[in-house]
């Protein structure tokens, strides 16, 4: 009998060498990407050894012959992005029943395929808005993760007294320069660690208007409370000044700028990883 058919539409046809780049290129956009390749062709199919499709949530690429194959990888595959777990499909190409494992496809080619779905995920970005202490201790915790880190101060002395050669961009410049050199993923996590008034108020503006997955603010409620009621009345969207969050990080009663960095990071990995951040 043959496999339930999935509702996906097929791949864009493309070599391996085209369906790779195309790959790089969404990924390089911070877009996951699940590569999809035959590592195995018993007897007759319609398929080679090495074609291979790439799939993201947005489109497919390459090249598995068309058909319940390519039709069923390109599901299984978005299945995987959900999980981040790779995997083996192996399809039967025969008549009758087939071994436990194998995907029954309805087709009598006489052959066996094996596909190797591997999810791949781009790095995880942060952008630091401020090299003092807490800024810093993020930025270097973060890195420590294995995150694409990104630092901005208006301020060259505090850039100057810190080692931030492991970034992958330090600018520096006045505060709405800075915003605008910010070049932010929907799936990146921004903080803003000034912890001055001025600053604050111009960085939560411009950042409430951002699209990110995670957005905070190192203040105290009453500060955050304080501004953001300013930054209402002036005409910024209260659902936007909200989706900051302000404390941000977990509650671990953090004291010292490097507990700080922990209860930030352990609250973006939670968002990161779709998880409460509870116990």
């Amino acid at each position: 009998m043959r496999g339930s058919r999935p509702t996906t539409r097929r791949a864009e046809e493309a070599p391996p060498s085209g369906t790779v780049a195309w790959a790089a290129s969404r990924l390089a956009e911070g877009e996951p990407v699940c590569l999809a390749t035959v590592v195995e062709k018993k007897g007759s199919a319609a398929v080679r050894e090495g074609w291979m499709i790439a799939v993201s949530r947005g489109g497919a690429v390459g090249n598995l012959g068309g058909g319940y194959i390519e039709e069923r990888v390109i599901a299984e595959c978005l299945e995987a992005l959900k999980s981040g777990k790779p995997r083996i499909l192996r399809f039967w190409l025969k008549p009758g029943e087939p071994p436990p494992g194998y995907i029954p496809t309805g087709m009598v080619c006489g052959g066996e395929v094996a596909v190797h779905l591997n999810p791949v995920f781009p790095p995880w970005r942060i952008h630091v808005l401020g090299a003092g202490h807490v800024g810093y201790a993020i930025a270097r915790l973060a890195h420590f993760l294995g995150m694409d880190v990104y630092v901005y101060e208006t301020d060259p002395r505090a850039v100057e007294r810190r080692d931030l050669s492991f970034a992958k961009g330090v600018f520096v410049g006045s505060l709405p320069e800075l915003l605008r050199k910010i070049e932010l993923r929907p799936s990146d996590a921004i903080v803003i660690t000034f912890g001055d008034e001025e600053r604050d108020s111009v960085a939560v503006e411009g950042v409430a208007r951002m699209e990110a997955s995670y957005k905070g603010w190192l203040s105290s409620r009453s500060k955050a409370a304080l501004i953001k009621g300013r930054l209402s009345k002036k005409g910024v969207p209260r659902e936007a000044l909200d989706s900051i969050r302000a404390p941000m990080g977990l509650d671990i009663g953090a004291r010292t700028p490097e507990e700080v960095a922990l209860a930030v990071l352990a609250e973006i990995v939670s968002v990161f990883r779709g998880t409460r951040g509870a116990p």
